[in-house]
């Protein structure tokens, strides 16, 4: 037994030695290892992290991407609200503006006088400075002329004896006569079928037929056929109801 006992004493002794001899020989390595191994742990920490706050960062550039398409997509709306309706009127000023009558006094003495060039239904009157809406060219603007109602084929008849200075065609405003009576006073038939021996340089008579009603013109077709009378005094548009007899 005892043989026993000092075999185990000394087996443990031997190992107790060994292992003091292996950390003597091959300490420095065993600390140089966990050294490195503590530095590679470290630096797959510090890694970890940074790619987590990039995935963090991510959503908001998404965020303001969505935010950007929202913007677009609102803007788009609006144009488009605003091509299906039509323009605003402006906005009109509370002041008012007195606009002078103008009171016209042929040299004889008697006062400017014109014949209706046709009867009928005033459809537009003079707007003079005033804006009004045409549905034709959908927007607005001032009617400086007077729009009777007819029949396609109605008789056209000159307001004031003069001498034609235009006889045409014109898409916007169908057939024109201008007729000069004076030097400073002119009247404007559109939407008429003008005689066709009516040109340039001839003499008519007040009441004299110019022409028939004809198709309007696209400026202002919305309102079926009709004439669009304008007269003018020293090349500025007058009311001529102020003027008919």
């Amino acid at each position: 037994m005892k043989f026993k006992y000092y075999k185990e004493l000394l087996k443990e002794k031997f190992q107790r030695n060994n292992i003091k001899s292996f950390f003597k020989r091959q300490g420095f390595y065993v600390i140089l290892f966990l050294c490195v191994a503590a530095v590679g742990i470290t630096a797959l920490i510090v890694a970890g992290n940074q790619t987590k706050e990039e995935l963090a960062v991510e959503p908001a550039d998404n965020e303001s991407i969505a935010v950007e398409n929202t913007e677009d997509e609102t803007l788009n709306e609006a144009i488009m609200n605003m091509m299906a309706y039509p323009p605003l009127k402006p906005k009109e000023s509370t002041e008012e503006v007195t606009v002078p009558e103008i009171s016209v006094v042929k040299k004889s003495g008697a006062k400017l006088s014109l014949a209706r060039p046709m009867e009928g239904v005033i459809l537009n009157e003079f707007s003079g400075e005033i804006v009004v809406f045409n549905q034709s060219l959908n927007q607005w603007a001032s009617h400086n002329a007077i729009d009777i109602e007819a029949k396609e084929g109605d008789s056209v008849l000159a307001a004031k004896a003069g001498e034609v200075i235009d006889v045409y065609e014109d898409a916007l405003c169908g057939g024109v006569v201008v007729i000069a009576h004076g030097k400073d006073m002119k009247s404007v038939y559109k939407n008429i079928i003008p005689d066709p021996d009516l040109s340039p340089e001839d003499k008519v008579d007040e009441g004299s037929v110019i022409g028939t009603i004809g198709k309007p013109g696209l400026k202002e077709d919305y309102l079926g056929p009709h004439l669009h009378f304008e007269f003018y005094i020293n090349n500025l548009a007058v009311d001529p109801q102020k003027y008919f007899k």
